[in-house]
């Protein structure tokens, strides 16, 4: 089993997402992660590091970690600027990156519009996720699905990556992992019950 981390990015200043990798890595933890927003989901206006100008900066502080997105929503961006984007941190971490991919939802849509676009219908969010997940595989990177419906999963599932889940209860992670590969980030479920049914 290996452990990583979320790095805080919601601040106006990368200061503490900086010392807190030099501290993960000391600690002996395997990775560190970077949320993919623009602001902390709800909030918007307050501050937030953008992702790949951090991981670049992680990437030169050489703390001997694996680095990763989570999530990048992959239509944020047009598919071949995301898979460079991705890629370019990949090579400067020697290839210890993990590209963490998601559809996005509703909750960011205020983001797209931040970014000055609409917010996908969901079929159409899966079809690129799909697009964008061969591309990261035929470059060689270690790719993360971030879960959601039973669709998006699927695709994962069937492509043999990595299914990233938040907030999954103990026996989620377990029913999810007899399917394929699984990772796990966040806390548990606020109401257990609910979330196994």
């Amino acid at each position: 089993m290996r452990f990583g981390v979320v790095l805080p990015t919601f601040s106006a200043t990368a200061d503490e997402a900086l010392t807190a990798a030099t501290d993960v890595a000391q600690a002996g933890l395997d990775g560190a992660f970077v949320y993919d927003h623009l602001w902390p989901m709800g909030h918007p206006g307050k501050p937030a590091i953008m992702s790949y100008p951090l991981l670049g900066a992680l990437a030169a502080l050489d703390v001997q970690l694996v680095l990763g997105t989570l999530v990048a929503r992959v239509d944020l961006r047009p598919t071949a600027a995301l898979v460079r984007q991705l890629g370019t941190v990949a090579s400067l971490n020697a290839g210890q990156f993990i590209a963490g991919i998601g559809t996005g939802d509703s909750k960011g849509a205020a983001e797209y519009e931040a970014y000055g676009l609409s917010l996908r219908p969901a079929a159409a969010r899966r079809a690129i996720l799909e697009e964008v997940a061969g591309a990261l595989t035929t470059a060689g990177m270690a790719v993360w699905v971030g879960a959601g419906s039973p669709k998006t999963n699927a695709i994962a599932q069937r492509l043999g990556l990595t299914l990233n889940l938040w907030n999954a209860s103990p026996a989620e992670v377990a029913r999810l992992s007899e399917d394929g590969p699984v990772s796990w980030g966040g806390g548990l479920p606020r109401d257990r019950d609910e979330a196994s049914e």
